[in-house]
């Protein structure tokens, strides 16, 4: 009886991370527009195929989403050759950009930061 409690308690736990992860969707304009509104925390990352840089900060900013403290940020991808006014609108020059919202307020940025501790870092001004 004690095994089936703890394998319930495991399931429960597992399920729990996954119900609470975040993930990395596309950019839409709406989709900023609503999460800024509700005062979230948003993370834009500038990103583009080509890019070997971009590539290795996706997969750190995926692994970040998956972080139950980030359960509640918003993680979007705009391509960097398809949102030119997005770039202009923001002032971004290159791509592996990152740029960091709590609410409509820009909190931080950076460009070509990969490595996941220091993405996790800057998520954390905008918590």
């Amino acid at each position: 009886m004690k095994s089936q409690h703890a394998v319930a308690f495991l399931l429960c736990a597992f399920l729990n991370s996954v119900a609470f992860a975040a993930e990395v969707v596309p950019f839409t304009p709406d989709a900023l527009k609503k999460a800024q509104l509700a005062g979230a925390t948003v993370v834009v990352d500038f990103h583009a195929d080509w890019c070997p840089t971009c590539r290795t900060q996706a997969t750190a900013l995926r692994e970040l989403a998956k972080e139950p403290a980030f359960a509640k940020v918003t993680f979007l991808t705009a391509d960097f050759d398809e949102e030119g006014a997005l770039k202009k609108e923001l002032r971004v020059a290159a791509q592996s950009t990152v740029v960091i919202f709590k609410g409509q307020r820009e909190i931080t940025r950076a460009i070509g930061v990969t490595r996941t501790d220091g993405l996790r870092d800057l998520v954390k001004k905008g918590l």
